[in-house]
């Protein structure tokens, strides 16, 4: 995907503000490659994410979509009915070690 497909698809959805912080490195993790959706995907966390967040960073703004927020939210839902945040927590440990 290249940035300017990236960028068409967030133009498809409603963006707000969420958050001024002027501290980005605090931030920076929320949109590194690590939280992209595949990597959600190979733990078995189907449906989570945006290709990279259903959050936007433009300093020292944050936004968010509800959309994307809700979608994520019951893709959540469904993983923690049968999974713990334990065992989230180490398929996620397991596959940045691969990377």
């Amino acid at each position: 995907m290249t940035v300017m497909d990236i960028i068409k698809r967030a133009k498809k959805f409603h963006w707000y503000h969420w958050l001024e912080r002027s501290y980005s490195p605090f931030w920076s993790m929320m949109y590194w490659p690590g939280t992209d959706k595949k990597y959600f995907d190979r733990v078995g966390l189907k449906g989570f994410g945006f290709g990279y967040s259903a959050n936007l960073y433009q300093y020292p703004n944050h936004y968010q979509c509800r959309e994307l927020t809700d979608k994520n939210k019951k893709a959540l839902t469904k993983y923690f009915r049968r999974h713990s945040i334990f065992e989230l927590s180490e398929k996620l440990d397991a596959v940045h070690k691969k990377i």
